[in-house]
């Protein structure tokens, strides 16, 4: 039977493994760990941060969205999830904050490229829809069984049928 390592010492090589950030603070607010990549996140080396006063170390954030959320987070016991943009870096990064008696736990990821993706579908799909809105010509959105999805107005308007009596009727109720 081969024995198993202790969580002790499993979770900091997990913790090490992630590609998020992951910190720890203790109820004074000083690092009490720090991954790999929290260390890249924050360009300062663990042996920098450990020991010392979040808010010392970096006083921009003093009064800031963030603190506001952390101590929100230590104060009421439960975990709190949010996002902002990071001032200095101007980054989108989401946070999820985990209380516990010692201090709180902090898992990080940044959600930059995700968001500016969703804009971009946005974006297109905003597009899309005006050009169904105001086109001159007639659309009917169906699927390949012949169901309608949806009747632009123009389509609406030749038929002299609202978009629900044309979804009812489908494409064979209206193409001979």
């Amino acid at each position: 039977m081969t024995q198993r390592a202790p969580l002790d010492s499993a979770l900091p090589v997990a913790l090490e493994r992630i590609s998020d950030g992951f910190l720890a603070y203790d109820r004074d607010w000083r690092f009490t760990y720090l991954n790999r990549a929290a260390e890249e996140y924050f360009g300062c080396s663990r042996d920098e941060l450990l020991g010392r006063v979040a808010w010392d170390v970096f006083p921009a954030s003093v009064g800031s969205e963030a603190q506001g959320h952390l101590l929100r987070a230590a104060q009421g016991g439960v975990p709190v999830e949010f996002e902002l943009l990071t001032p200095v870096k101007q980054r989108w990064v989401a946070f999820r904050t985990y209380p516990s008696p010692d201090g709180l736990a902090v898992y990080f990821r940044d959600v930059t490229e995700q968001r500016r993706a969703h804009a971009a579908l946005d974006e297109s799909e905003a597009r899309f829809r005006a050009v169904y809105e105001h086109s001159g010509e007639s659309i009917l959105l169906t699927d390949p069984d012949g169901h309608i999805l949806a009747a632009n107005p123009a389509a609406r308007r030749l038929l002299g049928r609202t978009e629900a009596e044309i979804c009812q009727l489908g494409r064979s109720g209206l193409v001979d």
